[in-house]
């Protein structure tokens, strides 16, 4: 689960399970450029998009499916 999107600023990111691994999930543009990279040490994180500019991004979680994020 991904919420708020659309965001202005802080991207809650859940995990459905707690794992033992660490997860890392990655932000990219529209271009498919790296923009960020955080690693999941847990079952909920936050990523600050604050400096980004507003517009469309594609958030991957490792083993998980992709999800377009909207920064307004």
């Amino acid at each position: 689960r991904v919420f708020p999107n659309p965001t202005t600023d802080l991207l809650t990111i859940e995990l459905p399970q707690t794992s033992s691994q660490i997860l890392h999930c990655i932000l990219y543009d529209l271009y498919g450029r790296k923009l960020m990279t955080q690693p999941l040490s847990q079952s909920s994180a936050q990523l600050n998009l604050q400096t980004l500019p507003s517009g469309v991004y594609l958030l991957e979680v490792e083993g998980f499916k992709s999800v377009k994020i909207v920064k307004e």
